[in-house]
This record gives C-alpha cells, structure tokens and sequence, in this order.
C-alpha cells in the first residue's frame, strides 16, 4: 500500500462467535476473505460480438471453470484489449478465480489458475480474480470454497435476480474463511493431492470395470437371441442365470435385459412351443372369416385390396 501498488482496503466487521461454522484446530483461526487478499477485480466486459477466433489475446470465461474444480485452458475464445485492460486482466499462475454470476447451481465456482500458456490470457467480467501473498496457499482457499461446508456458507450469501444468480464482492469479502498455519497449509494441500490422484485412479478403473460389464451383458444377451436349438437356449440361459444378481445391477444392463426379453418373445423363444397348437396359418384363415362376417353384417367397412 506504501508503494501504491494496492489500494488501502475498507475495515470489516470484527468476526463473532456465531459465525463460525465448526471448532478449528488449535493454532488455526477464522479471517474474513477480504483480509486474506492483496487485491481483486472483476475481469473484462466482452460481450459475444466482442469475442472471435481472429482476435489477438485469449479470453478465460466462467465456463471455462469446471463445475467440480480445476479449470479447462483448452478451449478459450480470443478478445481485443488495449494495454490498461492487459496490464490490470492479464491472469498469472497462482491467481485465485470465483465466480460471482451464473445459475444458482453453479455461481460461486473456483479455481487456481495454473500451467497457463505463455501468450496473454484476459479473464472475464463474471470472475473475481484475486492475489495472495506468498504465505497463503490459494490451493488451501479453493478447497474451503468447494468443500461441503464452504458450499454451505456461500449458499446464504447467494442473491438472486430474474435470469441469474450472485454473490457481491460485499458479502464475499465478509466470507469467513478457516486459514491454517503456513506450513500446515501445503502438507494439507500436498495430501489433498495425492488422495484426489487416488480417486482419479479408482474413478478410471470404475469406469473400465462399467465398460467390461456391459460389454458381457451384451454378450451374454446375445447368446440367447442367436440360439440355434432349445437346448442351446437353455445352455445359454443356465449360464447367465446362475450369475442374475451380479449382471444385473445396473440401470443399462436392466434395458439390455428388457429388450432381450422383448426379442426372445417376438422370436418364439421365449416359451416352448407346443405341436397341439394350431398353427397361425389357420389362425390367418379365422380372422379373415371373421373380418368377412363383419363386413357382410356392415359392422365394418371392406378394406381394399393391397398391392
């Protein structure tokens, strides 16, 4: 501030007891957002005319925070700025980003902005960017923001007006926010992110696990739809019923079985058939009589011949 690098910031209000959403540990303490930045600003106002591919500098927008965390850099429309609007909305590694309008679901989202590429990246007006001192690990703030508990308090602050939702800087700033000690600070994040790399890895084996078994089901349905005879029906069928309760458990493989057993109907193989029966043929014969009876009574018209 000596400097006149940043502006003196207005005083908040002290903190009181029934702010605090929970006890923290000893040697932690509770500070209003506000008290924990070196400076923040909304980014640049470009509306949709104002945003092109053949422009010069990238454009960071709101959708370009994920709705779970982290940020997407892959996919940034280009604006134009003169040299005050990159000095003061150029992004820098290490930047703290929220955002303050969207729909009520997705307002207050964050990020750490990090691994930027090395030409100008201009932020949007819908994001407040702020900058901490070195001794503040952004990293630490954003995970308060996307916490349970975080979520739960940025819920109250949220105003909504007829097409958006918003969280103002006023209320923003008076946010309460769990800091703990420096050190502590990077071993949480440290640990942070060797745990979420551990669900990566169980999210990815899910997901090939989902793979794997309704590439079975569909296998196993097929066998059923493509016997040959009834006792390679059965065949098929023993199989795949000893082992009911484990395909079965899933909203998909439960289509997947509907549709087969759709299938197996139309196709007679679902029931055995029986020679007694008589044969559909005959059957054609009786309807047709039938139809003609009715005709002949003037219950029903005579359709006409098709070709």
């Amino acid at each position: 501030m000596a400097e006149g690098t940043i502006k003196k910031s207005k005083p908040l209000a002290e903190i009181t007891d029934d702010e605090k959403s929970f006890e923290l540990p000893v040697g932690w303490e509770w500070i209003r957002f506000g008290c924990l930045q070196f400076d923040a600003y909304t980014g640049l106002d470009r509306g949709k005319n104002q945003q092109s591919e053949d422009f010069k500098y990238l454009y960071f927008k709101m959708n370009n925070i994920l709705n779970y965390g982290g940020c997407d850099i892959s996919n940034m429309v280009r604006v134009d700025a003169d040299y005050n609007e990159i000095n003061k909305f150029s992004l820098r590694n290490r930047d703290f980003l929220f955002n303050t309008r969207n729909s009520r679901e997705l307002v207050g989202k964050t990020c750490v902005i990090k691994d930027l590429p090395e030409e100008i990246v201009l932020y949007n007006n819908n994001i407040l960017r702020s900058q901490f001192s070195e001794l503040m690990a952004p990293e630490f703030i954003d995970y308060w923001f996307r916490s349970s508990s975080g979520n739960h308090a940025l819920d109250k602050i949220k105003s909504n007006t007829t097409n958006v939702c918003a969280i103002y800087q006023g209320n923003l700033f008076n946010f309460l926010c769990p800091v703990p000690l420096f050190n502590e600070q990077h071993r949480i994040v440290a640990k942070v992110d060797e745990l979420m790399a551990l669900c990566d890895q169980l999210e990815n084996q899910h997901n090939n696990a989902a793979e794997a078994h309704e590439k079975l089901v569909t296998h196993l349905l097929g066998t059923l739809t493509q016997s040959q005879n009834a006792e390679d029906f059965n065949t098929h069928w023993q199989r795949i019923s000893e082992h009911f309760n484990t395909l079965f458990t899933t909203e998909a493989s439960i289509d997947a079985l509907k549709q087969t057993l759709l299938q197996l109907a139309v196709m007679g193989k679902l029931v055995p058939q029986d020679p007694n029966d008589e044969p559909a043929s005959e059957l054609l014969k009786r309807i047709q009589a039938e139809k003609a009876k009715l005709v002949a009574e003037g219950k029903i018209k005579k359709s006409k011949p098709r070709r």
